[in-house]
């Protein structure tokens, strides 16, 4: 199949220089955005056992509301913000979520039931819809294809800092505030303070992004940077279907099992293992702030070197090594109660996994076409909502209840996802490779032919 795609869909591009200093300060704006948003969005996490039974709800309806709830959220508006984001202001678009997912999340915190937990968050998901496409959108605008991975890797290393932040933040406020009753917030029981008090940070920084000046959008031969029709982005799916799809595939997978691990290790450590919340903050906040990050950063600049070196395939090699090694130790890890093996699961899948996947996502925006970097952006949010929210954390509630109906066996639940989703997504990602490499070295040639004219 050719997968050479035409001038109008995927042509060369000229792009605005910027400074270094713009290049990256714009990343870690972006990354603070992304990582507020990752703490409105675990927080919970650490607070499933006091949420159950303060509202009465099982692990299943947890899991809808931790879960599937973002999945609906995200997949009925992911297309819509991937659009907007192809066509609108993109600094307006993250104001206007920031204000949406925090107020939302505050919301939370008040919540009287099941049914208006699960509003909450929907509306939270919502909210948060954009800032992912939006992200990736503007950060493509920034840097080269061969500079992508890089960015993006900081981008996904600042999610791992602030979901470490947020367990870690969640067990010790839960601890204050049990203490402390009436610290903050008089007359609300302890996990309802966490979660208003944890959401206040996004309103400042909704403010600081309406100050800030986008980058112009990269531009297109032939066609400015007019935003594409949706008929325009399926032509440029259909000629490159492999390589699309098996990194979709790919990535979906992999949160499948990382955030399945994620959503439901605190409450296997605290259920099973019999740790407390603030043990259970400190150990994974250790872990997800600091080697996670670590990871993600050194996997993604080795990811750049070798892609620049014309070793195209190597994110998705990278990947497949990755996962490989993270399959055994995440299943063995819940499957034997140790505290020990539970902290290599925990580190073998979330710095493992999680510090990886951003290649995935940095492949993706190499291959599309800069005027549809937000749809492609959209279609990784709908992959992640599929695959992390209402795939492993649903999943995994769902099997505890009505395969093993045993809460103590959360842990088997943990492990039989694990070792279904990382052999597919290694069976996708090596599908997808060959499809990769043709379609860069495609563009590569059409830059070099757009250069020379």
């Amino acid at each position: 199949m050719v997968e050479i795609a035409s001038s109008n869909i995927s042509g060369g591009a000229r792009r605005q220089p910027y400074s270094a200093w713009r290049q990256w300060g714009m990343v870690a704006l972006l990354s603070l955005i992304g990582a507020v948003s990752l703490i409105d969005r675990s927080i919970i996490l650490v607070m499933i056992p006091e949420i159950k039974a303060d509202l009465g709800i099982s692990d299943a309806q947890f899991g809808l509301i931790q879960g599937l709830s973002f999945g609906v959220a995200y997949t009925c508006f992911a297309l819509i913000s991937g659009m907007l984001v192809d066509r609108s202001p993109r600094h307006l678009l993250l104001s206007l979520s920031l204000a949406v997912w925090t107020l939302a999340a505050a919301a939370c915190g008040l919540a009287q039931s099941f049914a208006q937990l699960l509003l909450s968050r929907v509306v939270v998901g919502v909210g948060e819809s954009t800032a992912s496409p939006a992200a990736q959108s503007i950060i493509g605008d920034l840097f080269a294809k061969e500079r992508l991975a890089a960015p993006v890797s900081v981008y996904m290393s600042m999610g791992a800092i602030s979901t470490g932040i947020s367990v870690a933040l969640g067990g010790w406020l839960l601890n204050l505030f049990t203490v402390n009753p009436h610290l903050l917030v008089g007359g609300l029981v302890p996990w309802r303070q966490v979660l208003i008090v944890s959401a206040l940070p996004g309103l400042a920084l909704m403010l600081v992004i309406l100050m800030v000046r986008e980058p112009r959008r990269t531009v297109v031969d032939g066609g400015g940077a007019k935003p594409p029709s949706w008929a325009a982005y399926g032509a440029f799916v259909r000629e490159c279907r492999p390589a699309f799809w098996g990194l979709v595939a790919g990535y979906a997978l992999c949160g499948l099992a990382a955030y399945g691990a994620l959503a439901w290790g605190p409450t296997y450590a605290r259920r099973v293992l019999g740790m407390s919340p603030q043990q259970v903050g400190e150990s994974l906040g250790l872990i997800f702030g600091v080697g996670t990050p670590l990871f993600t950063i050194l996997l993604g600049t080795l990811a750049d070197f070798r892609v620049r070196a014309g070793h195209y395939d190597f994110p998705l090699k990278l990947m497949m090594i990755v996962l490989a090694i993270a399959l055994p130790l995440g299943v063995a890890g819940f499957l034997i109660k140790s505290v020990p093996l539970y902290y290599v699961a925990m580190f073998a899948l979330q710095c493992g996994i999680v510090g990886a996947v951003g290649q995935l996502l940095a492949a993706l925006q190499m291959i599309s076409p800069p005027n549809m970097r937000g749809r492609s952006g959209a279609v990784t949010l709908i992959a992640s909502s599929v695959g992390a929210y209402a795939g492993g954390s649903f999943i995994i509630g769902f099997l505890t209840d009505y395969l093993y109906q045993d809460d103590q066996a959360v842990g088997y639940s943990i492990a039989t996802v694990v070792a279904v989703a990382a052999p597919v997504a290694i069976i996708f990602l090596q599908w997808s490779r060959r499809s990769f490499v043709r379609r860069l070295e495609s563009l590569r040639q059409l830059d070099k032919a757009t250069l020379a004219g």
